[in-house]
């Protein structure tokens, strides 16, 4: 036998012994890692597998949540773990490294997101999270600010402060920091001295001064190209000063929090909290958007009913938007208002068998993976409310329902609506 032969025999045997070893790694078991998606900063994970019940099964922990997976698929190394809707229906597609003691791949349908994991308290677990754990040391600390007693809002309209010191104190950080230090000083310059507007943003928005330099640095373009509307914010002041107005005369009882335009991760137009309205300036390139934003925020400071089913949050958020429109004149939700009116009749069939959810996804809150806009839970709302307030003879006890969820029972208020497209 010649030495060729023999030589390739010998390779031959190793690649068949290497195959088999790496066939019999199980991946049952936990793995520490983190997920990466560029642009933002790396978040922990664990995955938990199990075939003990003769099928593979799992779950994947995401921070405090924890994630059933819907199901496993391994074919040799390669590992396929499928999440519920609950999840928006993510895939964790990965392989283990051929000495059994890496996981990695990506996240779908997130794009170019990536995972890495490890067994945990080894080195390469260690190694792989690291970051995160700096990350997550800085979210604690972000949280762990003094929090301020709730504002008591005002019931004259002009009385509402609309508060925008937080903006120059987001630049100034960014424009003296060094690029190795950039979330230390946004941690000192603005996290800190920042307004009780920050700091109510800092919850589930920016999440820490890691997660927002991290942002900054991947997209400061982006945030330099609405850093003119940030100074023209002064321009929109009187639109919604008539925002406030009309809303005072359409529905006395209303109440007025002040207004703080705040700087966060491109990832909330605005929000309400129990010291006023939280406006991201960030998400707007023209300071003619803020009114509509403002007064979306504006209607759901009034609102107080209880919105755990999607037929009752899709109401919460629609009816905002309508009646947001109706004081502001425009509405924050244009791409799923010009599709649901095109699509109405079939939208509805399918929302209608879908009342008693307690998940909103694909209705509201991503992106959904049929390629339709997002939101269209808000134009499912906004319709109701319309119909509603159109079949009132009485067009103030009409706004009075419509804020209060017809007193939480807005099954009760959508049949006296008559919507059915």
């Amino acid at each position: 036998m010649s030495k060729r032969i023999l030589r390739f025999l010998v390779l031959l045997l190793l690649a068949g012994i290497s195959a088999c070893a790496s066939a019999a790694l199980s991946p049952a078991g936990t793995w520490d890692g983190v997920l990466r998606d560029p642009g933002y900063s790396p978040s922990l994970f664990r995955i938990r597998l199990d075939s003990a019940q003769g099928s593979w099964q799992g779950s994947v922990v995401f921070g405090s949540d924890t994630v059933a997976v819907a199901s496993v698929t391994r074919a040799r190394d390669s590992i396929v773990l499928r999440l519920p809707a609950a999840a928006q229906n993510g895939i964790l597609r990965g392989r283990l490294s051929a000495d059994g003691r890496q996981f990695e791949g990506r996240y779908e349908p997130g794009e170019s997101v990536t995972f890495m994991a490890a067994r945990p308290g080894t080195q390469d677990a260690a190694a792989f999270t690291a970051e995160a754990m700096r990350v997550e040391a800085s979210r604690h600390l972000a949280t762990s600010l003094p929090d301020v007693p709730a504002a008591v809002p005002h019931t004259d309209p002009d009385s509402a402060r609309l508060i925008t010191s937080d903006i120059q104190l987001f630049w100034d950080a960014v424009g003296r920091a060094p690029p190795d230090s950039l979330a230390s000083y946004l941690q000192r310059e603005y996290l800190d001295r920042g307004s009780v507007g920050v700091r109510d943003f800092i919850r589930g928005r920016i999440l820490s001064a890691e997660d927002l330099a991290a942002m900054v640095r991947d997209r400061r373009a982006r945030y330099d190209s609405v850093r003119a509307a940030h100074v023209d914010i002064a321009r929109a002041t009187s639109a919604i000063r008539a925002a406030f107005r009309r809303l005072k005369a359409i529905y006395p009882a209303a109440v007025f929090p002040d207004v703080y335009f705040v700087v966060g991760r491109f990832n909330s137009g605005g929000t309400a909290s129990n010291h006023g309205l939280l406006i991201g300036a960030e998400m707007y390139r023209d300071a003619d958007a803020f009114p509509a934003i403002v007064s979306h925020e504006l209607i759901h400071f009034q609102q107080h009913y209880a919105s755990p089913t999607l037929l009752e949050h899709a109401f919460l958020e629609g009816s905002a938007d309508f009646l947001g429109e109706m004081i502001s004149g425009a509405q924050i939700n244009n791409s799923a208002r010009d599709y649901g009116l095109a699509h109405e009749h079939i939208l509805w069939q399918e929302f209608k068998a879908h009342f008693a959810d307690t998940t909103f996804f694909p209705w509201m809150y991503g992106k959904p993976p049929d390629g339709r806009p997002n939101d269209l839970g808000y134009f499912i709302g906004y319709r109701i409310a319309q119909a509603y307030y159109d079949r009132m003879a009485d067009k103030s006890r009409a706004v009075r329902d419509i804020i209060g969820g017809g007193e939480g029972r807005v099954r009760q208020l959508l049949e006296a609506s008559g919507y059915d497209p």
